[in-house]
């Protein structure tokens, strides 16, 4: 019933992910067809045997040859209907598998990559990969062992317990005491199984997630000589959680025992009740044959259902942490009326913006009053940690101010389609470049999906990076490796600035743009930025800490400790000899700003 409850709760929460309803509906249908088609199946089955009592009682009556002919027809028509009807149930039950599959594990990953930017950062990337590939595997296969094992072996023992009603109620009231006895012994193993359980699947989160950690930051590992000691600290968490699970399954065997010692029971009666009958003359041959026929069926099935245990108590687990991250709302909601701007000029103002992570956290931002004209380029220079990439991320609308607000030609940010303005409006170049696992064109055409070859070129020349491509033999074809491995650091930054340029967006942020670049390769695109700047095609954010990029920007904003110290030109800066100036000397100075 809990794991009912539990397969529930997902789909509701399912229903509620944009485009899954139809999904869902079409699950449904093919899930009460299956379900039809599997009564009709294992009432046959159940029915396949009771020819047999015929059999036998012909064979002790003396039968004639016509009698076993005509019994011979029955039995094949009887197998095979019951092949026929198995195919067409098997037709509508792998559909709702496999629709099932396609359901869960589809709109669960639309709704993570949806979640906002804070979600992702409280989660590691080993936690988002358990959540989805390992808890998709358990519940696709407590789903297999439920369509497949249990509910089938359910409805057999119903059938049976029914069925064998004909040949006398005190076997029908053992198949229904063995049945009782063992779904409760079964409660009572589960029950005291949970809390292991529980730990066992902690403990298996912590080595997924460190190891997941230690695959993706294999180069920081090589770097610092860690290989091994990295690896020993994985191999220790493998170590603890083996015997955990040893420790686990020992005490489920021993639980299951209990189990075991209730079917030889149920058994043992059964063949000294039947003795007894036969002894005196109450029940014929072929009545015995079915009975022990039909019985032995249920404690088989009975069986089933050790299997179907251990997976249900893993698939719960994993239909409850599903739920979990499928009942969490993003923190940066979409409005249902949504807006979308029309001739967008990029006029960015903030008003008394004020920012922190957290309602109890330390404010990053404080009280952050400026207006960008349309076209303007606007610089963020301060100190680490000022808040400068906290300024853009609100922009980008990665999280909402906890005080004040920002327009976008005097709209307010929240009130805009929060997909329209990602795609169409604004374009970024972060200091952390990532690259997909493709060819260099595609990884340009990020930033517009129908991009003509003729603007991939085109931006990727703005970003000075045409000409290293066309030197590589297959060109814009040519293949990044695994987060841009083929690639150097200079080489990715480019890259990310085409991948910006190509969607000519209103509104351009360049967060340390020039930050992996030598003193050529910075140069060559702080060209193409003062090009961008000068053509006043965009509204254009830069954070910088060389100071060459901040010259040709017409306003800058000091900010230091999350207000704004100053803001003005590069020359007002410069008269007012402050925080400007001494970042400025301690770049030239060799420094860390």
């Amino acid at each position: 019933m809990k794991g009912l409850q539990s397969y529930l709760t997902l789909y509701r929460m399912l229903a509620q992910q944009n485009g899954a309803k139809q999904n869902l509906a079409r699950l449904k249908k093919l899930s009460l067809h299956a379900f039809v088609w599997l009564i009709l199946v294992e009432f046959v089955v159940v029915a396949q045997i009771y020819p047999v009592k015929w059999f036998i009682d012909g064979l002790t009556t003396s039968q004639d040859l016509e009698y076993f002919a005509v019994l011979a027809g029955v039995i094949f028509v009887v197998y095979l209907s019951g092949s026929l009807l198995y195919a067409r149930m098997d037709h509508f039950r792998l559909w709702a598998m496999w629709m099932n599959f396609l359901t869960i594990l589809g709109y669960s990953h639309q709704h993570l990559l949806l979640l906002d930017t804070a979600w992702h950062g409280e989660h590691s990337t080993g936690e988002k990969e358990s959540v989805l590939s390992k808890n998709i595997r358990k519940i696709d296969r407590l789903t297999d062992e439920l369509i497949f094992q249990a509910l089938p072996s359910a409805l057999r023992i119903v059938f049976i317990s029914l069925g064998i009603l004909l040949i006398g109620w005190q076997y029908s009231l053992l198949a229904v005491l063995t049945t009782l006895g063992y779904y409760l012994a079964a409660v009572r193993t589960e029950h005291r199984y949970e809390p292991l359980r529980l730990k066992a699947h902690e403990e298996d989160k912590a080595f997924n997630r460190c190891g997941s950690e230690q695959i993706s930051n294999w180069r920081t590992i090589k770097q610092f000589g860690l290989e091994r000691k990295q690896s020993k600290q994985y191999i220790q968490m493998l170590d603890d959680f083996v015997e955990s699970e040893h420790l686990r399954f020992d005490k489920w065997l021993k639980d299951i025992r209990v189990q075991d010692a209730i079917v030889s029971t149920s058994r043992a009666i059964l063949y000294l009740f039947m003795g007894f009958q036969f002894v005196n003359s109450r029940v014929s041959i072929g009545e015995i044959v079915l009975a022990s026929a039909w019985l032995e069926k249920i404690y088989s099935n009975l069986y089933q259902f050790v299997h179907f245990q251990r997976y249900k108590n893993e698939g719960e687990e994993a239909l409850h942490e599903l739920a979990e991250m499928l009942s969490t709302k993003p923190r940066v909601a979409q409005k249902d009326n949504a807006i979308q701007l029309h001739n967008l000029e990029g006029r960015v103002t903030f008003e008394n913006v004020s920012f922190a992570y957290s309602d109890d956290g330390q404010p990053v931002l404080h009280n952050i009053d400026f207006e960008i004209k349309p076209h303007q380029t606007v610089a963020l220079v301060g100190p680490s940690g000022c808040g400068k990439s906290t300024s853009v991320s609100l922009v980008l609308r990665e999280h909402d101010p906890t005080h004040g607000r920002i327009l976008i030609d005097d709209t307010p940010l929240t009130d805009i389609d929060y997909d329209w303005f990602r795609q169409e409006v604004v374009g970024i170049v972060d200091q952390n470049i990532k690259m997909f696992e493709t060819t260099i064109a595609e990884n340009i055409r990020l930033g517009c999906p129908n991009a003509s070859d003729e603007e991939v070129i085109e931006a990727a020349k703005k970003a000075d990076i045409h000409n290293f491509i066309i030197s590589k033999p297959q060109g814009y074809e040519t293949l990044v490796g695994e987060d841009g491995i083929r690639l150097s650091g200079g080489q990715k930054q480019r890259i990310a600035i085409a991948r910006a340029l190509v969607k000519r967006p209103s509104l351009l942020i360049l967060d340390e743009a020039t930050s992996s670049l030598d003193a050529i390769s910075q140069a060559e695109v702080q060209k193409a930025i003062d090009r961008l700047i000068a053509a006043r095609e965009c509204t254009i954010f830069i954070i910088a800490h060389r100071f060459s990029t901040v010259e040709s920007t017409d306003i800058v904003i000091v900010l230091n400790n999350g207000e704004i110290e100053a803001m003005g030109s590069h020359e007002e800066m410069e008269r007012q000899n402050g925080l400007y100036n001494i970042l400025k000397n301690l770049e030239k100075n060799g420094g860390l700003v």
